[in-house]
């Protein structure tokens, strides 16, 4: 059994810290679940800590692949994990290229600004592969989206979805602008309906932070409502970006969007 001492455990542990996963560009996967999950979507597994007798049929299938599985204490499974009931199986992956968006190829983008919470942008991001949307781009400022509980939360979307990280708001608007992209802004306090909004040609919809909202650079843009006839006066900034991306997404007139 290794033990905590052995580099490619010591590794890993460092990975929990936000300045190691950017120093050494890897990140932890836990779970049979979302490795899986990850490898479908084409991450790149260096190696794997498991408990012995846990995860058997992931562990057999990684060996099938050629990688490397270590066998660990529960003690170390816990050091690793970000969740109160570990699953007993931790990968070591390549993190994704966070430099991937065409801006001149794509059409359909969700840009994030100051994103806050690692389970929202998680959960966008997922929707954001749902809805085949061609990249994320995140605004300076919003989580990290290799954090544990935005991978999490992804459902291994980080690795399907391409990313754009790093931006300032002028730059990107000049930017997205200049490739030809309507900016809309997701705003629960607009006139216009997001139903009755013309979605077709490009568009990168702005998703803004939980609590103070877009910044005011990146206007001006067209700004969307979902209507909501129930009273409410606003949802969950991961709820409210998964119904706008169905509703631009959804075919019209027997067509794909």
């Amino acid at each position: 059994m290794t033990g905590r001492h052995n580099p490619k455990v010591k590794l890993a542990l460092s990975l929990t810290q936000r300045k190691y996963r950017e120093r050494h560009g890897l990140i932890l996967i836990e779970g049979e679940r979302l490795i899986r999950q990850s490898l479908s979507f084409g991450a790149r597994i260096e190696y794997v800590l498991a408990e012995p007798a846990r995860a058997a049929s992931l562990v057999d299938e990684l060996a099938r692949r050629g990688i490397p599985v270590l066998e660990v204490a529960s003690d170390v499974i816990r050091r690793l994990s970000d969740t109160e009931q570990p699953q007993g199986v931790v990968a070591v992956a390549r993190a994704a290229n966070e430099d991937a968006v065409d801006f001149d190829s794509a059409r359909h983008l969700l840009v994030f600004d100051r994103i806050q919470d690692p389970g929202n942008l998680g959960a966008m991001l997922r929707a954001a592969a749902a809805f085949a949307v061609d990249g994320a781009v995140f605004l300076s400022g919003t989580v990290d989206p290799k954090n544990p509980k935005a991978l999490r939360s992804s459902a291994g979307a980080y690795f399907r979805v391409p990313l754009s990280t790093g931006w300032q708001a002028q730059e990107l608007v000049e930017g997205l602008k200049q490739a030809g992209f309507r900016l809309v802004a997701a705003d629960a306090r607009a006139d216009r309906s997001a139903y009755s909004f013309d979605w077709r040609g490009k568009w990168a919809l702005l998703v803004g932070n939980e609590g103070s909202g877009l910044d005011p650079r990146l206007v001006p843009a067209d700004r969307v409502a979902i209507p909501m006839p129930g009273g409410m006066e606003s949802l969950n900034v991961g709820v409210a970006a998964s119904i706008l991306l169905y509703e631009a997404r959804r075919p019209r007139g027997g067509e794909g969007a």
